[in-house]
């Protein structure tokens, strides 16, 4: 090989379903990054235009290159968003050893309006949320002991120990031109059962029908601690003005103003009933349980051994007498005995979402 000059082979996945990839050598001596990457550009092209040829030759529906055409235009603007996110947050670690107070990120920007943040252990159900097309953004917190464990297929990954809501708040502020880039965020404990799938469909009704906050009904396999929040056969959703903590759906804004007062000294018990108490006392119309998507939030024995995580944390009567102490000082006045049902939208009625 003459002296200076090398081979370098850039290998593409071409799409996430399909694990056909292509290579291009490219010859450079000393060449600069544009020489280099218009290169790529060039062979990538090409390589799609020869593959969109041949799925019409074999008879591809046209359903099916509509999707491709689809996933390729949202990498292009992945790329494109690239320059997006501030400094500050560009300034993540990529591919290295993250330590405490560090973030992570895995994406160049945001490629969707809907972010879903979960504080994950080492008993988690993570990978359901994974499987098949998402359209959402993943931000983990994990506070397990297993190191590294799912940096790299979060969108946004830290290392944290602590509960959801209190790692949520540190998240926010530290990191707050992150969340502000997006539409609506979920707010999920890592062991909810629920496919990605419906998680998108969840996103979509909350912004059909305007909410500040909704979430999937819980399925009687599953524990069901509030009785209005398990599935109901032959409702689509139910306006009411209560939503449970385990896995809220927030229009950004609104979930903003929460993080705005919120006490991270509060782990759990009680969050609920201040993020809705934040929202103000008229909630009608804005607060919906949907039944025509449910999941399964794991009873206690489900889990394993280990017990609960939260109560390592935090015991049971401590966190009560937390959430006593804050609902003084923050006058909070929102009344369990008031929770009730406003309207429901009936299955029959609705077709957009199956």
């Amino acid at each position: 090989m003459i002296a200076g000059v090398g081979m370098r082979k850039f290998e593409f996945d071409r799409d996430p379903s399909n694990k056909e990839s292509f290579s291009v050598d490219r010859k450079w001596v000393g060449g600069s990054d544009a020489e280099q990457n218009e290169a790529v550009s060039d062979a990538k092209q090409k390589f799609n235009a020869g593959k969109e040829s041949g799925m019409r030759e074999a008879g591809t529906s046209p359903k099916e290159e509509a999707v491709t055409k689809k996933r390729g235009a949202q990498r292009e603007k992945n790329e494109e968003a690239k320059q997006s996110l501030p400094e500050s947050a560009q300034a993540g670690i990529r591919g290295k050893t993250l330590e405490q107070g560090s973030l992570r990120i895995n994406k160049t920007g945001p490629r969707s309006k809907y972010l879903v943040f979960t504080s994950a252990g080492d008993r988690d159900s993570i990978e359901c949320w994974l499987k098949g097309w998402k359209e959402f953004d993943l931000w983990v917190t994990y506070y397990g002991d297993r190191s590294g464990k799912y940096s790299e297929v979060a969108d946004f990954y830290n290392v944290r120990k602590g509960g959801k809501f209190p790692n949520l708040h540190y998240a926010y502020q530290q990191w707050p031109e992150i969340f502000s880039g997006y539409e609506a965020v979920m707010v999920m404990d890592d062991d909810v059962i629920m496919s990605g799938h419906d998680i998108d469909r969840l996103f979509r009704v909350r912004k059909a029908y305007g909410l500040w906050v909704c979430q999937p009904a819980f399925c009687s396999t599953g524990k069901v601690e509030w009785k209005i929040t398990q599935a109901q056969k032959y409702a689509f959703l139910r306006h009411t003005n209560f939503v449970e903590m385990t896995c809220p759906l927030f229009l950004q804004s609104k979930l903003n103003d929460f993080m705005k007062v919120y006490d991270p000294v509060l782990v759990g018990y009680g969050c609920d009933l201040w993020f809705l108490h934040s929202m103000g006392p008229n909630l009608k119309g804005k607060v919906a349980i949907v039944d025509a998507i449910t999941c399964v939030n794991p009873r206690f024995a489900q889990k394993g051994e280990g017990g609960r995580e939260i109560d390592r944390l935090q015991p049971f009567e401590e966190r009560v007498k937390v959430w006593d102490t804050i609902r003084e000082r923050f006058h909070i006045t929102y009344d369990i005995r008031e929770i009730k049902k406003y309207s429901v939208v009936p299955l029959s009625s609705e077709t957009r979402f199956r």
